[in-house]
């Protein structure tokens, strides 16, 4: 059995790597918050049911990653992040441009009259 030393958890120093988290979209309907320091890993998301989840909240001893159980407050905190980021609005459908639609497709009415 392996005995784990004792550490005593900072929560502020905890609570400024979550709010510190940098946003990343999966697609426009989910996205995930992650940082990562050379002591810990957080990593949480909104999945595309709209469903807030934590992936991984863990600290590094001794060069094992161990899984933290994050505190209630820390959990309304990263629930709040979640809930407040806004969807991204996708404009860019890649095949379809009013600009150039014509022309792409060799149908502008100008080259027929």
């Amino acid at each position: 059995m392996t005995k784990l030393p004792k550490t005593i958890e900072l929560p502020n120093e905890i609570d400024n790597l979550i709010s510190n988290a940098k946003l990343e979209y999966f697609n426009d309907i989910s996205w995930h918050y992650r940082i990562e320091t050379r002591r810990y890993c957080i990593d949480f998301f909104k999945d595309e049911t709209g469903k807030n989840k934590i992936e991984e909240f863990a600290k590094l001893i001794k060069g094992v990653w161990i899984t933290l159980i994050p505190t209630d407050a820390q959990i309304k905190m990263m629930w709040f992040m979640l809930n407040m980021t806004p969807y991204r609005v996708d404009e860019d459908f890649g095949f379809y441009s009013e600009s150039d639609s014509y022309e792409s497709t060799g149908t502008n009415p100008l080259n027929f009259f």
